[in-house]
């Protein structure tokens, strides 16, 4: 639907190949007018397999799916993941990268942005998959996960917090 400026389609050119080259994996940006009715997600896994997205082995084709009808009322984006990449990105995080990285600036009506900002959060995962050290493109938010080290601290923490100030005073009060 040619929304992406030539600079942007050229960047993110540039980095698919990279990252082809230097994982096997793929990541394709399209944006299309319509659908013809068919559900978002079925279309771009059909996509994937059709246009054979990524490593035909290993199956690790990303598609990002935009939809910018007019007219049509259903504006929508999609992540569609073949089959050796849903472990790192599982529809979780797949939502989660377009709350924070596609929506934002979409709303705002800046679509270069939302689509650099969510290639590079999927491009950094995929690049960590394959403990690949490319270089990773802007806008990629590098501390978007919490380490479990961190969230097991904050547990210990709040237990150890919350047994100090839970004893001593258990038993009935006589008023």
């Amino acid at each position: 639907s040619n929304v992406l400026s030539a600079n942007v389609k050229a960047q993110l050119n540039q980095y698919s190949e990279q990252l082809d080259q230097g994982t096997g994996a793929e990541i394709m940006v399209v944006t299309v007018d319509s659908l013809n009715g068919q559900e978002p997600k079925m279309y771009a896994t059909k996509m994937i397999r059709s246009w054979g997205i990524g490593d035909k082995e290993k199956n690790n084709g990303v598609l990002i799916l935009a939809t910018f009808g007019q007219g049509e009322g259903n504006n929508d984006v999609v992540i569609a993941v073949g089959q050796g990449l849903e472990g790192p990105l599982p529809d979780g995080k797949l939502g989660r990268i377009l709350d924070h990285a596609f929506y934002p600036s979409a709303s705002e009506g800046n679509i270069d942005q939302a689509f650099q900002a969510t290639y590079a959060e999927v491009f950094r995962t995929v690049a960590e998959e394959y403990s690949w050290n490319g270089e990773v493109p802007e806008g990629a938010n590098e501390g978007e996960d919490m380490p479990v080290w961190l969230i097991i601290l904050i547990i210990i923490v709040v237990l150890i917090i919350y047994s100090f100030f839970s004893k001593g005073g258990g038993g009935p009060r006589a008023g």
